[in-house]
């Protein structure tokens, strides 16, 4: 259980989302200002949209067994190009305004009414649909037992726990920051061996240049439902060198710490 609030990434900056719209609602003359898609849960039909561009990245605020929040980012209509807005919902409920104006609230919930698609071959996913993913994937974190394989023998690392078996070897090695990466599955989406090993292989690689003290590892998720991830254990980096480091090979997050404290999962 998380013991207080963190944040996890959702959508990019200058990411398209679109707002479902009641379409008996909508005026005619305002139609053509509106997209047309499918929608991907029943009644499986065509509906009307409208585009929001979200300037900034969107993030999940998790708060321990409560559902995820949206955080709050500026937001452009391009189909209202007057308008601003502060956030999501900001934006829903002044497109609402305008494009609904026979409601008698404007707005509703977002994570029903607004969806995204990564390309235009894609189909429409809804953000409770995407929130419901990120945050099982930051479950499957918190669970994940973190392996490494030291001249002191094998230590398992857990989210939430301190070791004493990797607070010795930090010690010995005079450093105090630790960071636990893995260049498998980017994005956390399966790929083949082959590209895992050759990511893998050009993590080594930048953190051999950075002449960093690492150990071999593994991740192994809850119940086996997902494979072994081959990773390395690295000495010495800060948390935001080692953000980096999961930025650059695409992953949402990785496992950091200090001495004597206990380990945590820190999204990229």
């Amino acid at each position: 259980m998380l013991s207080k609030e963190e944040l996890i990434p959702l959508l990019p900056a200058k990411s398209t989302v679109l707002c479902k719209l009641g379409a008996r609602h909508i005026p005619p003359g305002l139609l053509p200002k509106c997209k047309v898609a499918m929608l991907p849960e029943a009644p499986y039909q065509k509906a009307a949209f409208v585009e929001i561009v979200l300037e900034e990245a969107l993030e999940l605020r998790l708060r321990g067994t409560k559902p995820a929040l949206l955080t709050n980012v500026p937001c452009k209509i391009p189909a209202m190009p007057d308008v601003s807005a502060s956030s999501l919902n900001e934006a829903y409920r002044r497109i609402s305004e305008v494009f609904e104006p026979t409601r008698r609230s404007a707005g509703g919930n977002v994570f029903l009414n607004v969806y995204h698609r990564a390309s235009d071959t894609k189909p429409l996913v809804s953000l409770n649909t995407l929130r419901d993913e990120r945050t099982g994937v930051w479950d499957a974190y918190l669970r994940t037992t973190f392996i490494a394989e030291t001249p002191n023998g094998k230590i398992e690392i857990r989210p939430g726990s301190s070791s004493v078996a990797l607070d010795s070897i930090l010690r010995k090695n005079r450093v105090n920051e630790w960071a636990y990466v893995t260049a498998y599955n980017p994005g956390s989406r399966l790929m083949s061996d082959e590209i895992n090993k050759r990511a893998h292989e050009e993590l080594r690689r930048v953190v051999s240049e950075r002449r960093l003290i690492c150990f071999d590892g593994h991740g192994v998720g809850p119940g086996g439902v997902w494979p072994p991830e081959a990773s390395l254990l690295v000495l010495g980096l800060s948390i935001d060198q080692a953000r980096d480091l999961g930025r650059q090979f695409g992953q949402l997050a990785i496992v950091v710490g200090r001495a004597r404290e206990s380990a945590r999962v820190l999204a990229c």
